[in-house]
């Protein structure tokens, strides 16, 4: 963010890998608006042996992808649950794809006045190579963008 609000934050998208800096991320949405919707995401990474762009995954595969997403939702959980989030309704969601895409995609779709999300302290380098899901969010977010650093 570049500038104060225009009015107070009524959904706020967090966005979490379960870092450092997304636990801070997450401490400052819950500490922005305490009237708003909190919504947690977390986008988890298919393995490639679970054959995502498989038209019909084979039996084995569509087991994987059940597992791989029943551990990501209990990590969410734990994450969730160890910020003291006290009498406050919070969503949870898991969705599996490419970070930037999914978190973009999803503020979207729940109509999200602000997107919290950690930032890494990656090497250059690395993130010159591989990018990262807060450069993606820059360029495709639909709403304001908060950016945390542990």
């Amino acid at each position: 963010m570049n500038a104060a609000p225009k009015a107070a934050y009524r959904k706020i998208l967090v966005a979490t890998d379960f870092s450092p800096a997304s636990r801070e991320a997450a401490r400052i949405a819950l500490l922005a608006s305490p009237a708003a919707q909190l919504v947690f995401l977390h986008v988890w990474q298919l393995p490639e042996s679970c054959g995502l762009r498989d038209p019909e995954p084979a039996p084995g595969r569509l087991q994987a992808r059940r597992e791989a997403a029943h551990r990501a939702a209990a990590a969410l959980d734990r994450f969730v649950d160890g910020l003291g989030t006290g009498a406050r309704l919070v969503s949870r969601v898991v969705r599996p794809g490419r970070p930037a895409t999914v978190i973009g995609d999803y503020a979207l779709l729940m109509r999200a006045d602000l997107i919290v999300i950690g930032k890494r302290r990656a090497p250059r380098l690395k993130e010159r190579l591989f990018g990262s899901a807060v450069r993606g969010l820059m360029r495709r977010a639909c709403c304001d963008l908060l950016m945390a650093t542990p």
